[in-house]
């Protein structure tokens, strides 16, 4: 059964009402609400979770998690730059790309997801998620929302990271030549940046890639100065971007 949780928060003098969305970002109701309403996603989560009793070797079992961190930590959630004064615990569900909830600290399963909301910011460790709308296709024609980590501050090009679990479904051999693989989850790791207010594009660590979002002769200066090799992609868009927006 789907949970549905209304909470309203003062913060100094003021009292923040929120509206609830659809994963889709679209407004289906007003009030600060917490609820999970993607039942397949739900089911996916909870079938990982009820596998790990089966075999490794069954076809049944399921690789990997949803999560990248499975436990719920402490975090700080701002609304309008301005904290929620409240004890609230969180982690990311990089399959159903929902902040995931809870009152207080624990392993298990939970029906409460933080309100997705582009005014609202959660820090849980050392990550901050925020709430983007971004291109979701190749050709830059379909947007969609979803969590994203900033990676760098600066104006006017800001880098961000997407880390997904993308589910598989088994694969049963049907003969003795074919291969069987169990159900799993697969780590997918994306960067985008923004500029200014814009929608969030997708790029790659490639000067070809950058060259498309920013432009040719800046990149290449920026290319000609910050070798590439022996840092991983992160690491070597952090300094780029970095540089970008200090370039004149």
């Amino acid at each position: 059964m789907k949970k549905i949780v209304l909470v309203c928060f003062s913060v100094s003098v003021s009292t923040f009402s929120y509206g609830q969305f659809n994963r889709g970002g679209e407004k289906i109701s007003e009030g600060l609400a917490w609820g999970q309403w993607d039942g397949l996603a739900i089911a996916q989560t909870r079938r990982f979770q009820k596998d790990q009793d089966h075999l490794e070797n069954s076809h049944t079992f399921v690789q990997g998690s949803p999560y990248y961190d499975r436990t719920f930590q402490k975090a700080e959630v701002t609304y309008y730059d301005k904290i929620i004064p409240q004890d609230i615990y969180l982690r990311y569900n990089a399959n159903t790309d929902e902040l995931e909830m809870s009152f207080y600290q624990h392993r298990g399963e939970t029906d409460q997801m933080l309100l997705p909301d582009t005014e609202l910011k959660a820090t849980i460790g050392s990550e901050t998620f925020y709430f983007r709308p971004y291109y979701s296709n190749t050709k830059n024609t379909t947007v969609a929302n979803g969590y994203f980590i900033k990676l760098t501050e600066g104006h006017p090009y800001q880098l961000y990271l997407k880390k997904t679990k993308v589910f598989r479904e088994a694969k049963v051999a049907k003969t003795s030549l074919e291969r069987s693989f169990p159900a799993r989850f697969e780590e997918k790791i994306e960067f985008y940046t923004q500029k200014d207010a814009g929608i969030l594009t997708e790029i790659k660590a490639s000067k070809s890639s950058l060259t498309k979002v920013i432009g040719k002769k800046i990149v290449a200066e920026i290319f000609k100065n910050t070798p590439s090799n022996q840092i991983s992609d992160q690491e070597f868009l952090i300094r780029f971007f970095k540089k970008l927006n200090t370039s004149k």
